[in-house]
């Protein structure tokens, strides 16, 4: 019965993880963002950094890493509640959580990191601007023609100008 209990949370905790992942790319859209107008500004893509796009939004907002770290330190408690009896198995529990903590973090961290690309763009008023996004099928070249959508939501994405 506590190894179906660990199996299980081990499942969720991998399925709440997965579920944090979105796709940042500048082709992708909310469902709240169809039919609304957006800002167009064309530039000149100046040039293109590749990045590494980690788990969370902003500071201070819950990453991938957080949710691992809880949910590894949980099935940890629990792993090592199930081993040995009186001081032996408060020690375990201490000690499942910890290691548990640590593993969950790592592979919360890990499943969300995504590429990157940090697109600098000169506008055609002349000012030089930058923006990151989810790397997505675009092949961009320093030179090419884009596009610079501003969502009214403070979203902005470059696309190529085609």
């Amino acid at each position: 019965m506590m190894r179906k209990l660990m199996i299980l949370l081990a499942l969720m905790g991998v399925v709440v993880v997965a579920g944090c992942a979105s796709n940042l790319g500048g082709s992708s859209y909310y469902r709240g963002e169809a039919r609304v107008i957006q800002r167009v500004r064309l530039g000149t893509l100046v040039a293109v950094r590749f990045v590494t796009l980690s788990g969370g939004q902003a500071r201070g907002q819950i990453t991938n890493g957080d949710i691992g770290t809880v949910v590894g330190g949980v099935a940890g408690g629990i792993a090592g509640s199930a081993i040995g009896g009186g001081r032996g198995a408060a020690l375990a529990t201490v000690g499942g959580v910890v290691l548990g903590a640590i593993a969950g973090h790592a592979i919360g961290h890990s499943t969300g990191k995504v590429p990157g690309v940090q697109l600098t763009v000169r506008l055609d008023s002349g000012r030089l601007i930058a923006i990151v996004q989810q790397q997505g099928h675009t092949s961009w070249a320093s030179g090419e023609r884009v596009q610079v959508l501003y969502s009214p939501d403070g979203i902005v994405r470059v696309q190529p100008l085609n």
